[in-house]
């Protein structure tokens, strides 16, 4: 018997259910196959602790994914909730590196597929929350869209999804977090300062550069593991945050962007502070509409971007 055709059907009890799941795998990993021996990571039950980027650990745990899944999840309740399909999460670990992906190939849910070995070089915490939050704006992230392949389903386009994942999924998810350690980084850094030169107050401000500074570990990630054969096309430079990507499209790139561009839009969609709830953002006609920053400084970038003619 399928177990999820036994669930509630209720969405409040389905996303408890799913958090449930995740964290019988927490328990279960130190026993379950490990493939890179990696020891868990030790949590002291605070999220903000687990989730903290000065434990310099190597790279991540099981146990590290698992925490970060649920919570995305938990955090993204309400976006999750009103999705026209069930989401539901899958891990399967092996020596790859780590792959997300959302799927709409499992009739009738969506699945969020996370794959490969947990022990990422380079890899943060941070830079896998906004990896997991980009997967979310797949199916949350408004246009510009495109079909799932014989599923008639709307998908964000990669651009779409990576804008999302700053300027509401990882707002969200980080904003009840400890970020006072990144204040000290804003003052430091020049590229922080200028990127969070609207930042309200320090609590603002140290939740800006955590972003940053995740975004840029995401898109360094990203480029290192870029696969040239598959892109059909060179990564580029390493990202950084004082360079920009110049290309300028004819037509918005629905595939994968090079890694600047997407640090370029992961900054872009961090100043866009998107107003209200990650619901009413979701709602709105255009992702610009819902920035409470000025739209000439939320603009999505032009290297994957094109705005509609008139």
């Amino acid at each position: 018997m399928d177990a999820r055709r036994t669930w509630p059907t209720s969405p409040t009890l389905i996303l408890l259910a799913l958090l449930f799941a995740f964290a019988c795998a927490d328990k279960s990993s130190d026993k379950s196959s490990n493939s890179n021996n990696t020891p868990a990571a030790k949590s002291d039950g605070k999220t903000s602790a687990i989730l903290d980027l000065n434990q310099n650990k190597p790279c991540l745990s099981d146990e590290d994914v698992n925490e970060a899944v649920k919570v995305v999840l938990s955090s993204m309740a309400p976006v999750i909730q009103s999705l026209p399909r069930e989401l539901i999460p899958e891990r399967t670990i092996s020596d790859r590196n780590l792959s997300l992906a959302v799927s709409a190939w499992k009739d009738p849910v969506l699945t969020l597929e996370v794959n490969g070995r947990s022990c990422n070089e380079g890899l943060s915490r941070d830079g896998l929350l906004l990896l997991l939050c980009h997967e979310i704006g797949h199916v949350a992230g408004g246009a510009p869209t495109r079909y799932f392949v014989y599923r008639n389903i709307p998908f964000s386009v990669e651009g779409q999804a990576d804008y999302f994942a700053t300027s509401v999924c990882l707002p969200h998810v980080m904003k009840n977090m400890d970020n006072s350690s990144f204040l000290s980084s804003a003052e430091k850094n020049g590229d922080l300062q200028r990127i969070c030169a609207d930042a309200q107050g320090e609590r603002e401000l140290a939740l800006c550069s955590r972003i940053s500074l995740a975004s840029l570990n995401a898109a360094q990630f990203l480029h290192r593991i870029w696969d040239t054969n598959f892109m059909k096309k060179q990564p580029g430079e390493i990202p950084s945050l004082h360079a920009h990507e110049d290309s300028v499209v004819s037509i918005t790139n629905e595939g994968y962007p090079v890694p600047q561009c997407r640090l370029d839009t992961y900054v872009a969609g961090l100043k866009c502070r998107a107003k209200g709830t990650p619901r009413s953002y979701v709602t709105a006609p255009d992702a610009e509409t819902s920035c409470g920053a000025p739209a000439f400084k939320a603009k999505r970038p032009s290297c994957w971007y094109r705005e509609p003619s008139s």
